[in-house]
């Protein structure tokens, strides 16, 4: 059979576009998302760049300066802050120390041992960068007594990250920021970031926490297709598709 070569020409466009699409690359970008306790994890979405965490400074509720208060699970809606364990959220305002911005800070030893967290909203595949900055208690000189643990958990319990920081630290006249950051995966549609007081010292005293962020770094998951394209075999000219045009 004698194939015009309009025809031939057309088959062979068509063939190349079959072949580009055996390594496909799907981009997923999506749009601004705005994280709340209260979100449906259920569309996530992402943006690098834009902050996922709630109240990460701690700058509510807004105490008079030279003032702490502690907050329970009563007040989570406020602090956006989950307890897990212990009395609660101690949060100051320039007491034992300065913030490293805003005003406050927290410290996670209010009256004993607590552990906060905080779920956000996560797009599966996406990377992300959880960072903070860690302070020993000023004064706290007790080795061991200043301890913050960090762990990143997915909903299906697969733990992400699992960190401490001030394992040997110990507290200075003033506070003395550092900030830490880690890079982490996300596996489900919601990501759980947990704060654990570690210290086994001194009752109330405790690491300090400010300006706890995560932030996508990469948004763009990439999934490969293949394409199998079987012969095309005709009797006549006129039962090929006109892929000819």
């Amino acid at each position: 059979m004698k194939i015009s070569k309009k025809l031939m020409e057309g088959i062979k466009k068509k063939i190349a576009l079959i072949s580009l699409a055996t390594l496909l690359l799907n981009t997923v970008m999506v749009g601004i998302f705005a994280p709340s306790n209260n979100t449906a994890f259920a569309n996530p979405v992402c943006e690098a760049g834009v902050e996922f965490v709630e109240n990460g400074g701690f700058e509510v509720p807004v105490l008079a300066s030279s003032t702490w208060d502690v907050y329970a699970n009563a007040d989570v809606m406020t602090t956006k802050w989950t307890i897990e364990s212990g009395d609660g959220l101690e949060i100051q305002n320039n007491v034992a120390g300065a913030p490293h911005s805003g005003n406050q800070h927290a410290e996670l030893d209010s009256n004993n041992s607590s552990v906060i967290s905080q779920e956000i909203a996560t797009f599966p595949g996406a990377k992300y960068q959880l960072s903070f900055w860690y302070s020993p208690r000023p004064g706290n000189t007790e080795v061991g007594d200043n301890k913050i643990g960090i762990r990143v958990v997915s909903a299906d319990s697969t733990q992400l990250i699992n960190e401490t920081v001030g394992d040997t630290s110990v507290g200075a006249s003033t506070t003395d920021w550092q900030e830490f950051s880690y890079d982490f995966t996300a596996q489900e549609n919601m990501t759980k970031i947990v704060f654990s007081d570690l210290g086994t010292g001194r009752v109330s005293y405790g690491g300090y926490l400010d300006d706890i962020s995560v932030k996508a770094i990469q948004c763009e998951v990439t999934e490969f297709i293949t394409v199998i394209a079987s012969k095309v075999v005709c009797d006549d000219e006129l039962d090929l598709p006109n892929w000819g045009g």
